[in-house]
């Protein structure tokens, strides 16, 4: 008698499941990982963004701006110099809020070093220039990131500009950015 199979046996099944919770241990924190550094790149773009819409708008107003860590109410020297707390863009010359960004939903730590001290503000004077800043984001897995910006107004973002290279972005000094 030709019986046709229809399914699958307990002992295929249980293969299986062994097969993919394997896999799955190993991708798992492959996975994490790129999700942590998808979201620290994507926190840096955003303060380059607002860094250069607030240039833009101090040299097309001809008025200083400032960004600054706080909200839509304004700048807010009382939440120290984290800039994971959400940051504004304001016209200095009326207090307007330009812009918001909503504070870091994670546990990363993001910080605005002039020179050694920590800021909780940069100014853009009316054609568009600052003093020199460095920002730096430390995510998760203790991986640097940082924007730079410089007297003129120039923002870009650190890279690794040892030769060889280490692994870890530098400023414009050529010294290494570390998270603690």
């Amino acid at each position: 008698m030709n019986k046709n199979q229809a399914g699958l046996t307990l002992i295929e099944l249980l293969i299986t499941l062994g097969v993919v919770s394997i896999l799955m241990s190993v991708a798992l924190p492959s996975f994490q990982s790129f999700t942590v550094r998808n979201n620290s790149i994507a926190q840096i773009s955003d303060l380059m963004v607002d860094l250069q819409f607030a240039r833009n708008e101090a040299a097309k107003a001809g008025v200083a701006t400032r960004i600054c860590v706080g909200n839509s109410t304004g700048c807010h020297t009382g939440w120290g110099t984290g800039w994971q707390q959400g940051w504004a863009v304001i016209n200095n010359s009326t207090g307007t809020v330009l812009k918001v960004h909503p504070e870091i939903k994670s546990s990363d730590v993001f910080t605005s070093l002039d020179g050694v001290t920590l800021t909780s503000s940069v100014d853009f004077n009316r054609y568009g220039f600052s003093a020199p800043r460095v920002f730096k984001l430390c995510d998760q897995l203790d991986q640097a990131r940082a924007v730079l910006l410089s007297r003129t107004g120039r923002i870009r973002l650190a890279t690794d500009t040892d030769s060889p290279t280490n692994g870890l972005v530098d400023d414009d000094a050529s010294n290494d950015i570390t998270c603690p």
